[in-house]
């Protein structure tokens, strides 16, 4: 991670453990609406895209019924940000990290996780001043695999893409930096196994971009 001007984060999974709370919120909204509860496992391998899809993975056919469903979203959405922090929580060392090996770096987060709710999280956490720049859902980007939040973010911190790496806990990530032709970090305390479930999934990174793993 040494030599790096500029390191950009995923959030859920790889800065936060956020899975507890959105899993806390996900079922009282599922409960509403006449779903079944869901595991904190199931809450976990459905994060990653966005609210919208994170709801349509824990209910299948949810969204066959768009009104409904876009009143199920925008209630989540309502409670997580009214608390969003009732036990999320930096994972063990990534402090030391941003302030250590780290603190020369610029940072910056890009997540598919709403931007409002992100930066209301990493404020309540005291994360926010490690961050220059953040850049989520509701924003003018589309979301990860999407590479334009990279971009955006290499573009706007001046460097070089062999400058620039993506720290993140997914696939989805994997392949956004795959696209945006930038360094790749994976957390392994993250919510989604692939790399060590598929092996594929590493194999088909792009020999054009280092792949490395990361526990802090």
């Amino acid at each position: 991670m040494k030599g790096y001007p500029l390191v950009i984060f995923d959030f859920d999974g790889t800065l936060v453990d956020t899975a507890p709370d959105i899993a806390h919120y996900a079922n009282i909204v599922l409960a509403d609406f006449g779903y079944s509860p869901c595991s904190l496992r199931q809450v976990k391998g459905a994060l990653g895209n966005g609210v919208h899809e994170l709801i349509k993975n824990l209910a299948p056919g949810f969204d066959r019924d768009p009104e409904k469903f876009e009143r199920a979203v925008a209630t989540f959405r309502k409670l997580y940000f009214e608390n969003p922090v009732l036990s999320s929580k930096p994972y063990p060392h990534v402090v030391r990290m941003l302030e250590g090996s780290l603190g020369a770096a610029r940072k910056a987060i890009a997540t598919n996780k709403p931007q409002d709710i992100t930066e209301q999280i990493l404020k309540i956490l005291s994360l926010d001043r490690y961050f220059e720049m953040v850049i989520g859902m509701g924003s003018v980007f589309p979301p990860k695999p999407d590479p334009a939040s990279l971009n955006h973010i290499i573009d706007r911190f001046g460097v070089k893409k062999t400058e620039a790496v993506l720290v993140g806990d997914s696939a989805v990530d994997v392949e956004a930096a795959r696209r945006a032709q930038i360094d790749f970090v994976w957390m392994e305390h993250g919510y989604d196994a692939s790399p060590g479930a598929d092996p594929d999934v590493k194999n088909r990174f792009s020999n054009a971009s280092k792949w490395a793993f990361l526990t802090p």
